[in-house]
């Protein structure tokens, strides 16, 4: 093996092992360890998404829906379902719902504020936390 070699193989390890560090310590910083999940009802989950499929299965299979947690995603709130189903749990990680306004986002949001009468634990990225449309909702509707 040659010196270029031997060098360029240590250089490519120790830029690889700087930039893993890296991305372990922005892991850990922007970690909130003091957060709790809500404890879960079942041990099984049901992910709710809008679509054909879930009209079938609340048809064919409704006992298991009351039976495991439901967590719902994007812009289930403005389905039918989601008042029916009270999911426990809503996830919104696409910045497209809260940093576009549009009809689909408005009626979303709006939903969630006038339509949540139950405990909904929101699962969204930390850095939005205090994001205006969160911080609205959350003074609207303190099921959410």
């Amino acid at each position: 093996m040659s010196a270029e070699k031997t060098y360029k193989g240590f250089a490519s390890f120790i830029t690889q092992s700087v930039n893993s560090t890296l991305s372990v310590l922005k892991i850990i910083i922007q970690s909130s360890f003091s957060i709790r999940l809500p404890v879960a009802k079942s041990s099984k989950c049901i992910v709710l998404a809008n679509g054909p499929s879930l009209k079938q299965s609340l048809e064919k299979n409704p006992d298991i829906f009351t039976k495991n947690s439901l967590i719902c995603v994007n812009t289930f709130a403005v389905t039918p379902e989601f008042s029916k189903l009270k999911p426990s749990y809503y996830v919104m990680l696409d910045p497209f719902l809260w940093e576009i306004e549009n009809k689909m986002n408005i009626a979303t949001f709006k939903n969630l504020e006038e339509k949540t009468d139950w405990k909904l634990h929101f699962l969204i990225p930390k850095q939005v936390i205090n994001h205006p449309v969160f911080q609205n909702l959350q003074k609207k509707n303190k099921n959410v």
